[in-house]
């Protein structure tokens, strides 16, 4: 299995930084899509802004899902994906988003490819309960947005 690619990897961390930014008690799906989304020169940041009706609406839907749905009491069990220097600065995974996560890593296994962000958007788009997909599916044609993912594959 190959490491993550540099960009799937910023991701990951860049939701942490959300997370800590908004207070949030777990990083979600949507923590991910907004760290995605700041990845401007990404191929797969411009087909979904590209896709959606107003880049400045639906950014700003996922920040407010993030903030709400991270700031929310944890209800599954939770896995740490970042342990920093204290326990008050660890931020649990919620269990959506690990879906998304693991997911992302196995379908590229699979591939034989480092995961990317493709492979999380792709996943967030076949977890129809995350935070994410009901961002996206509210400002998107998931249908179309999966066909252009399959170019990127």
């Amino acid at each position: 299995m190959e490491t993550p690619s540099e960009s799937f990897q910023n991701s990951v961390k860049e939701s942490w930084e959300f997370a800590k930014e908004f207070n949030s008690n777990v990083i979600t799906s949507a923590h991910i899509l907004l760290a995605i989304l700041q990845q401007e020169e990404s191929n797969i940041t411009k087909t979904i802004i590209k896709l959606v009706t107003d880049s400045m609406v639906f950014q700003k839907s996922v920040s407010d899902a993030a903030r709400f749905h991270g700031s929310k009491e944890p209800r599954f069990k939770l896995k740490t994906i970042f342990n920093r220097k204290s326990s008050k600065d660890s931020i649990e995974l919620s269990d959506e988003a690990e879906r998304i996560v693991a997911g992302a890593i196995k379908a590229s296994s699979k591939q034989n490819e480092a995961a990317t962000i493709a492979h999380l958007v792709t996943c967030m788009l076949d977890n129809s309960d995350s935070v994410a997909f009901s961002a996206l599916s509210n400002h998107v044609n998931i249908v179309h947005l999966k066909r252009e993912l399959l170019h990127h594959n």
